[in-house]
């Protein structure tokens, strides 16, 4: 049978069989919880369907409600959630929803900010950037610091200080 768990609030862990090490906070919490081991789960109903999973971190009110069979999951937020039996998969924000595998989904529709506090675009960065790889930008453009963006047949280049539009193509070495 389970054993090392704690389980508080009504119906908390309420079915567990020989899951251990889990610690169910709130009502219903982990309450489908046949297996799993070393989950936590808090907040009213949280992880509710979760019967077979390991190593999952629910926190909020119906926070990885619909999960089961998943392992290595984290969701933070009231409503907070993924697909069933999700590996390594994490959902931040109220009603954030998470679809794949090894994936971090941040907020429903909200913005994310990373060094300011209001960002103004899906993703606001303040300060230095680093892609290793491809980049790929589909649907839009690429802007200028002046927040332009060019006309066509230009291509963006750098005077040591500032990004600009430059007529030319192959070969072309700086503004014209």
């Amino acid at each position: 049978t389970g054993h090392s768990n704690a389980f508080i609030g009504f119906k908390a862990g309420e079915k567990n069989t020989t899951g251990f090490s889990n610690a169910f906070i709130g009502q219903q919490a982990g309450r489908a919880n046949l297996t799993g081991k070393t989950n936590v789960m808090i907040g009213r109903r949280a992880g509710f369907a979760s019967a077979t999973g390991d190593d999952n971190v629910f926190i909020g009110h119906l926070a990885g409600q619909t999960s089961n069979g998943g392992s290595s999951n984290t969701y933070l937020g009231s409503g907070a959630d993924g697909m069933a039996s999700l590996v390594n998969a994490s959902a931040i924000g109220a009603n954030a929803m998470v679809m794949q595998d090894s994936a971090l989904i941040l907020g429903n529709s909200a913005k994310v900010g990373i060094g300011t506090g209001t960002p103004d675009a899906d993703l606001h960065l303040i300060g230095s950037g680093h892609i290793e790889g491809d980049l790929w930008i589909e649907g839009g453009g690429l802007k200028d610091g002046t927040g332009s963006l060019g006309t066509s047949g230009q291509v963006l280049t750098s005077d040591g200080v500032n990004v600009v539009w430059a007529s030319g193509g192959a070969g072309s070495t700086g503004p014209t």
